[in-house]
């Protein structure tokens, strides 16, 4: 029933999500002994669930995100609370005011989709779900607060630990995807093959959000360091790397430029393809330019000089090589794909460079010298 491959699979995937399942568990143990032991509430559902809700949503997530999430379970458990117990004898006219109130207020708030959900979703549950307390006291916010309160503590316990993991792992999902764009690029170059080229082109358009994920991440990791006043110094990592952020979403953009510019070049018949020769050359450089502009971003995140040192000389010297090869490449008369893929070249280079933290212009200048180009 099970083969080999899918039993790797299986347990890949539990060595990968074996936190997040311990804490839901523990999470949701302590809310219903808080909830049923401490507060000596009867059947406190809400306070598991309100945990499981609020750590699906928030686990290593922004601290403000986390706490909308937290609010919007609680807020809806209340709502309804005091919704039903008001209109108990029509369920129909409930449900209709229900989602009417908290839809507007969420409208109101200008909450994202996530908050819309969940504050809805555990409004209805209670109205629908669970009958009223027909009590005053408001035992299942309480509840649902129990619960939300604990997955909060749980869910920012890992950014406590180390603030820059979810930086650190966005930064290398969106360089490997680069990498994967410019390498599957070089190969339907080097190899004529349309449908190579036709997929590096699906592949960078695959790649646009990454760059959200790792501004969100970024600016969660300078959250969490601005409440540990004992990290404060690590907070030149943070600042560098949202600097070199807007320089990964014009390298994000180029690579797909440059995949649309190697589908032109393969749809060429064959023996007009040896003016491309050069052009693998130059992208292997360029793919290997990028791999380590991640490195570096993750050793200035987390304070590793001699790693940062290196990671940016061997940068330095894959870029500079790409320019070469860029240069040889416009040695003769080239058809405009090719001075289009060139044009890239040039400037994922410069990007990559300026991501690093070094100077606009003189980025500029070296690069354009380097191709003979005019410089400022």
């Amino acid at each position: 029933m099970f083969n080999t491959p899918m039993l790797t699979t299986f347990a890949r995937r539990l060595r990968a999500g074996w936190l997040p399942l311990l804490e839901a568990t523990a999470g949701a143990t302590l809310a219903w002994f808080v909830a049923a032991t401490l507060i000596g509430h009867h059947q406190p559902f809400f306070a598991p669930a309100a945990t499981i809700i609020v750590l699906s949503q928030a686990r290593g997530a922004r601290i403000t995100r986390a706490l909308e999430v937290f609010l919007a379970v609680a807020g809806g458990v209340l709502l309804a609370d005091i919704v039903a117990q008001l209109l108990e004898p029509w369920p129909t006219l409930t449900i209709a005011v229900l989602i009417v109130v908290t839809l507007t207020i969420t409208t109101a708030l200008d909450a994202g989709p996530v908050v819309v959900v969940q504050a809805t979703v555990s409004a209805l549950y209670v109205a629908v779900v669970s009958p009223p307390t027909q009590t005053l006291v408001p035992n299942r916010f309480l509840d649902a607060l129990v619960g939300g309160g604990i997955a909060l503590l749980i869910s920012q316990v890992g950014a406590a630990r180390d603030p820059f993991g979810p930086a650190v792992d966005q930064i290398r999902g969106i360089c490997d995807r680069i990498v994967a764009v410019i390498r599957t690029s070089a190969d339907a170059v080097e190899q004529h093959d349309r449908l190579l080229a036709s997929e590096a082109l699906a592949q960078a358009r695959a790649s646009d959000a990454a760059v959200t994920g790792l501004q969100d991440a970024a600016t969660g990791a300078r959250e969490a360091l601005q409440l540990d006043p004992v990290r404060r110094q690590q907070r030149a990592g943070v600042t560098a790397l949202l600097a070199a952020i807007r320089q990964l979403d014009y390298v994000v953009r180029g690579a797909r430029i440059l995949a649309r510019a190697s589908v032109t070049v393969t749809n060429w018949p064959a023996t007009e393809a040896s003016t491309t020769a050069d052009i693998p050359v130059a992208l292997r450089h360029l793919e290997r330019a990028v791999g380590h502009l991640g490195l570096a971003l993750i050793a200035e995140l987390r304070r590793d000089e001699p790693g940062s040192t290196s990671a940016r000389a061997a940068l330095d010297a894959e870029a500079m090589a790409t320019i070469d090869a860029a240069r040889s490449i416009l040695a003769v008369r080239q058809p405009l794909p090719i001075v289009m893929i060139v044009g890239q070249l040039r400037s994922i280079t410069i990007d990559l460079l300026r991501g690093a933290g070094n100077d606009d212009t003189e980025v500029l200048n070296r690069v354009d010298q380097a191709l003979g180009f005019p410089t400022l």
